[in-house]
């Protein structure tokens, strides 16, 4: 009766956690966390090592932010009621976003039940040098998400705006983050002097300072993915938090 469960621990007993995972979080709705966990993985392959990202978002929606949404691949759905997922067909499966394998929910949804995301994870943890885990805000609430997702990562990238709403929940989160990983800042907009109170006021590292790139927003509606700006702030931010990291060596 147990079959599946116990096939799930042969597989994950049979082969070694490979990846640095990293989990990135919008302190609050808007905050731009999937933008910037897009970027981190594209830097992480600009670095010559493997990446892939997941979308652990209940409703979905990274395939779209990405224009994937029409690309052939598998997306949560299809992986709906398989079990002890293995890590190169899993990686071949998936849709190739320059050169990052993405893991991401469509109109049917994100992850579905939790042994079905565990496995998933796990087998892309143990084909990728790094894995870059979008994480839904559910795990700042006491409960399963935070209990499942918050224990496989290494480090988390907090993201929040410069301002009052931003220094309210990035002070709202820090408590959760602290106690189960190594928590990491990145402030959106602002001066940088503020960006360092918020940091201060939260009781966070400050990974960065990202200036606003006030066209991304319409270029995505057009078609422009995170990171295609070669000089922009989004993509100079990702590769600072490489290097503030040790990720991607």
């Amino acid at each position: 009766a147990e079959a599946e469960a116990l096939l799930d621990l042969l597989v994950a007993a049979g082969s070694r956690q490979r990846a640095r995972v990293v989990g990135v979080l919008g302190a609050h709705g808007g905050a731009g966390a999937s933008v910037l966990a897009a970027a981190l993985a594209r830097a992480v392959v600009a670095t010559g090592a493997a990446a892939a990202l997941v979308d652990l978002d209940p409703a979905g929606g990274l395939d779209v932010l990405l224009g994937l949404e029409h690309d052939p691949g598998q997306r949560w759905g299809d992986l709906d009621g398989e079990h002890a997922l293995l890590p190169q067909p899993l990686a071949l499966a998936l849709p190739d976003w320059h050169l990052v394998r993405v893991l991401s929910g469509d109109r049917r949804g994100g992850p579905p039940e939790e042994a079905v995301a565990r496995s998933a994870v796990r087998a892309l943890g143990q084909g990728h040098d790094v894995l870059v885990l979008d994480l839904p805000r559910q795990v700042l609430a006491a409960g399963p998400h935070r209990e499942r997702w918050l224990g496989w990562c290494a480090d988390v990238v907090l993201v929040a705006r410069s301002g009052v709403r931003g220094a309210a929940a990035a002070m709202a989160a820090a408590p959760a983050l602290t106690a189960h990983t190594r928590p990491h800042l990145v402030v959106r907009g602002g001066e940088p002097t503020v960006a360092e109170e918020l940091a201060a006021a939260a009781g966070l590292d400050l990974a960065a300072h990202m200036r606003e790139e006030r066209a991304l927003p319409a270029g995505i509606e057009h078609g422009v993915a995170p990171g295609d700006q070669r000089r922009g702030h989004l993509r100079a931010t990702a590769r600072a938090l490489l290097d503030r990291l040790g990720v991607g060596r």
